[in-house]
């Protein structure tokens, strides 16, 4: 398509003319590259969920004890976990990078006017142009997104402005910096008739896909499969004709620009800058607004939800500070009215008690005393506990509706018919300290006799 250097774009019959005559030359490359593209892509799933069984990620796929199982592995192997999500990441690397080079093989095939540019060696030309191409996309999508930031009409121009970046890459054979100023300098000459143009393309984009069917649709109400196939048929083609239409527009522009003609970037990157500022500047702001806010309600909420709870605890753990000193004082006067000595409370029997409090309250019910044997017989324990002690003891009482106090308590056990004073941890002269500790479901004590 020669078109001579002029300071205005040809008549849009002639676009439409040329974009035509490019998608009927190139239907068939377009094709084949779209029946490569299919199989790529099975490919390219098909090895990462093979290499995804066999490195683990039927564990993660799948139900019950064995997904349990591959979670706990993961969990206790964390660079396992490291690897799988890398392995996801360059999936979708993968993925990207051979979407996006068919992406450029469909643009060098519909702009080879020679027809001599066939599937494969139009992808493979696209997989070179990918990494400035990729790069170029990611930054005028920065740009758009701060120019969208700064009160929305500068993204929108930046949208428009840059649109021929692309092109400039791929067809110009440019390095991602100097297609921006040569693309969007072309886009400056001829913004008017580049603009018309646009908008003619998404009202006959507008009228083939969705005013024709609805048309015929109101025309012809019997006639469902042949309507169907119309909109199977556009909707395969328009994406091709749209992309022939917006190369075939960026060659004539491209044509009737001077070729040292160059667009100072500097503006729009003030702008676009000014816009991620001001984006920056409304996230922090309403984070802190909203994190107060939250803050405040959760704290509200939470103290409303917790007090009760904390009030019952409370209340409990008086209950049971109260029941372990009523016994342990009831249970030094019966050692005194039978001229015993009173227990006198050690710190190390206290922290022992409250550890075998613990696990029984744990455990939700009496264990025959287990824990006790298997922590006497624990030399570290024994170390750790009962240093000073040569003899050790231990009582445990279940918590019920008739044992509600430290009297309730003591009288149950020396009223019981099993009661002997020289075993019982009560009433055995040869224990000299003790602690009592007691919660909502026991009473425990520990004796000991100090060395």
């Amino acid at each position: 398509m020669d078109i001579p250097q002029s300071a205005s774009l040809p008549p849009l019959k002639n676009l439409f003319q040329d974009a035509w005559t490019a998608f009927k030359r190139s239907i068939y490359n377009l094709f084949m590259l779209a029946l490569v593209e299919v199989a790529g892509l099975v490919l390219i799933v098909a090895v990462a969920v093979l290499v995804g069984l066999v490195f683990g990620l039927s564990g993660l796929l799948a139900k019950g004890p064995q997904a349990a199982n591959a979670a706990a592995y993961y969990g206790q192997h964390p660079l396992s976990a490291v690897g799988l999500v890398i392995f996801f990441l360059m999936t979708i690397i993968i993925l990207i990078y051979f979407l996006t080079a068919t992406v450029i093989a469909d643009v060098l095939i519909l702009a080879d006017e020679q027809k001599t540019l066939s599937a494969l060696p139009a992808l493979k030309k696209g997989f070179r142009l990918v990494v400035p191409v990729t790069i170029a996309d990611l930054v005028v999508a920065l740009l758009i997104f701060g120019g969208m930031t700064l009160f929305l009409i500068p993204g929108i121009l930046f949208s428009f402005l840059f649109t021929f970046v692309k092109y400039e890459i791929i067809l110009g054979n440019r390095s991602w910096p100097e297609a921006f100023s040569s693309g969007a300098a072309v886009v400056k000459k001829h913004f008017g008739d580049i603009f018309v143009r646009f908008i003619v393309f998404i009202f006959f984009y507008f009228i083939m896909v969705l005013a024709i069917p609805n048309l015929l649709k109101q025309l012809l109400p019997n006639a469902a499969a042949l309507i169907g196939f119309y909109s199977f048929i556009v909707y395969l083609c328009i994406g091709w004709f749209a992309l022939a239409f917006n190369i075939t527009l960026y060659k004539q522009a491209k044509a009737a620009t001077p070729k040292d003609e160059r667009l100072s970037l500097t503006g729009p990157v003030i702008i676009a800058v000014i816009g991620w500022l001001m984006f920056f500047l409304i996230v922090g702001l309403l984070t802190k607004t909203i994190g107060s806010r939250a803050g405040r309600l959760f704290d509200r909420s939470s103290k409303r939800r917790m007090q009760p709870l904390l009030n019952t605890r409370v209340s409990s753990f008086q209950k049971s500070d109260t029941l372990a000193q009523e016994f342990m004082d009831k249970m030094n006067a019966y050692r005194t009215n039978r001229r015993l000595k009173p227990y006198e409370e050690d710190s190390s029997l206290c922290a022992f008690a409250q550890r075998r409090l613990d696990e029984l309250t744990q455990r939700g019910s009496f264990d025959s005393y287990k824990g006790f044997y298997e922590a006497i017989a624990n030399p570290q324990i024994v170390k750790a506990y009962f240093a000073d002690f040569g003899l050790i003891g231990e009582r445990v009482w279940t918590l019920t509706n008739s044992l509600t106090s430290g009297s309730e308590v003591l009288n149950a056990e020396v009223n019981a018919k099993t009661f002997n004073p020289a075993k019982s941890v009560v009433a055995n002269p040869a224990y000299t300290h003790a602690c009592v500790k007691s919660s909502s479901l026991f009473l425990i004590i520990t004796t000991g006799q100090h060395k």
